[in-house]
């Protein structure tokens, strides 16, 4: 073991001394401590202003979950949301033969979870409109891609959702029939048959959302489809013909907010309020600027004569704690968070240290809080490091949720399909704990 090392094993024994109630980064300074430093571990406290800032438009691409319905939630007002998908037959070539005479058709959907307010008496007209645009593939899709010329006609006959776990929405005849009627050439190939059926919108009709009702209904993209029920002329035997949304089509969900107005970022930043707004998808999220943050470390230092150029730090913990007045306003906040920011494309990634272990961003329902190590991110505003650097300094609190990939790692990914919403208790109260040496 060389010297350097031995250097560093002395760094965490004197830290754990010093500071045996507080847990400490063992990787001091980011593994930037010079061999011949003397350590001194100390800490402070600081209040970091944060902002209800209006987002307007995420990334909301799915091969797998759609969502449909509505929620009327104080503050934040109605939120709607319907699902964009392109189907294709179950076998390419298909003929339903001559003298084919329609019985029925009819989309099925599965319910396989739900985000809840009152759900007494709940009645959601739904509605499955034709598009009338191309889809492209290996396109990126947002909230608000959808407009409202690229669907007209409604090709459904009138359904109300009560909160079943399965969805049955039959087709209108007239659509059905065009089904039947496909040309050889239509049904030859997915690009053809697209070019003639191009998809669908399944819309929830919210004119009779009620403050405190309603329900988003999330179903499995995959699993969904419609049956159409047939037979032919002079036989009653019933036969069956499938088509089933594929993975690799360009699907979306349609997401509208009413929150914007709960937003006070503004340029120049006014005063931070007491109450901060969070809202998962395109709804509003708390703002935090870093440059001020950084600022008001780096000053804080000076003011007490040290050198910030010799800060190493070893712990930058962030606590936001959540405000609510009943478990149920709990339960729709946001199980995981981060931080994000927005990124040469627009669209939303997350800190680099989200990806560690210590990171944390779970909501601790007995505290009443989410906390985040921010340490790599903060020591990076001070020395510019490059491993694990986030340039970024506009932050925003994002859900986020874990999975896994095929090979059994954990994968986190920001939430582009479920609703979640919760209130933060801003000034003074949202804090960053900085635990430091100053180096010799």
């Amino acid at each position: 073991m060389n010297s350097r090392n031995l250097k560093i094993f002395f760094v965490i024994g004197i830290v754990s001394l010093l500071n045996a109630c507080v847990e400490v980064d063992k990787t001091l300074g980011l593994d930037l401590v010079p061999g011949n430093a003397m350590i001194d571990v100390e800490q402070d406290e600081f209040e970091i202003p944060v902002y209800t800032a209006n987002i307007d438009s995420v990334v909301t691409s799915s091969t797998t979950v759609g969502a449909v319905g509505w929620l009327h939630q104080e503050p934040f007002g109605l939120f709607t949301a319907g699902s964009v998908f392109r189907m294709l037959p179950y076998t390419l070539g298909f003929d339903y033969g001559d003298g084919v005479q329609l019985d029925s058709a009819v989309l099925t959907i599965y319910v396989n979870s739900r985000t809840q307010l009152d759900t007494g008496n709940l009645s959601q007209p739904l509605s499955l409109y034709r598009l009338d645009r191309d889809l492209a593939y290996n396109t990126v899709y947002y909230n608000k891609s959808l407009k409202s010329g690229d669907y007209t006609a409604q090709v459904s006959n009138n359904y109300t959702y009560t909160g079943a776990d399965t969805i049955k929405i039959r087709l209108e005849d007239s659509f059905a029939n065009e089904l039947l009627a496909a040309t050889e050439d239509e049904m030859a190939s997915d690009s053809s048959f697209l070019q003639e059926f191009k998809g669908f919108y399944l819309k929830a009709d919210a004119s009779g959302a009620a403050p405190g009702k309603g329900q988003v209904s999330y179903f499995d993209l995959t699993a969904t489809y419609i049956t159409v029920t047939y037979h032919h002329a002079g036989n009653d035997t019933a036969r069956y013909f499938y088509y089933f949304i594929e993975q690799s089509t360009p699907n979306f969900n349609v997401y509208s907010h009413s929150s914007s107005s709960l937003s006070n970022y503004g340029n120049p930043l006014p005063a931070p309020a007491g109450t901060v707004y969070l809202e998962g998808l395109a709804g509003v999220k708390p703002y935090i600027n870093f440059d001020h943050v950084r600022d008001s470390i780096a000053n804080r230092l000076q003011q007490a004569g040290k050198d910030i150029s010799k800060l190493a730090i070893n712990k930058a913990e962030l606590v936001v704690p959540v405000d609510y007045t009943t478990a149920e306003a709990l339960d729709l906040c946001p199980f995981l968070l981060t931080l994000a920011y927005r990124d040469t494309t627009d669209a939303f990634t997350f800190l680099t240290d989200t990806y560690f272990e210590s990171f944390g961003g779970t909501l601790n329902r007995s505290l009443q809080q989410y906390s985040f190590n921010l340490t790599y991110y903060v020591q990076g505003m001070f020395n510019n490091q490059k491993l694990y650097h986030t340039p970024a300094r506009d932050m925003y609190l994002y859900p986020i949720y874990s999975t896994y990939d095929s090979y059994g790692s954990e994968v986190k990914l920001l939430d582009r399909s479920y609703y979640s919403c919760g209130i933060i208790k801003g000034s003074p109260h949202v804090k960053l704990k900085l635990t430091y040496t100053m180096l010799k």
